[in-house]
């Protein structure tokens, strides 16, 4: 199964020497990701936003700990890191 490694600055697929350079914007790698991103596909993230765009896409996510990403999860998670950015600036 070819598998996509996606960095800030280029993607890059291994035993295919296929090199693509993304850009260096601070979200360049993770729109890319999701621009590609497709359905049945699986999608290791530690990024909440681009797992909650490729789960619209109907792909599967999973934290690189293991941890799945769900329709049933992911907003949970979202409002969690919305309020605890939230906190942050109040503090």
């Amino acid at each position: 199964m070819p598998a996509r490694l996606f960095r800030l600055w280029s993607i890059w697929q291994r035993n295919m020497e296929y090199v693509k350079v993304i850009g260096t914007g601070a979200d360049a790698a993770d729109f890319a990701l999701v621009g590609l991103c497709q359905k049945g596909d699986l999608a290791v993230t530690q990024d909440y936003r681009v797992t909650a765009m490729t789960l619209g896409k109907g792909a599967y996510g999973i934290h690189q700990s293991g941890k799945w990403y769900t329709d049933g999860n992911i907003d949970r998670m979202l409002m969690e890191r919305k309020m605890k950015r939230h906190k942050e600036f109040d503090d």
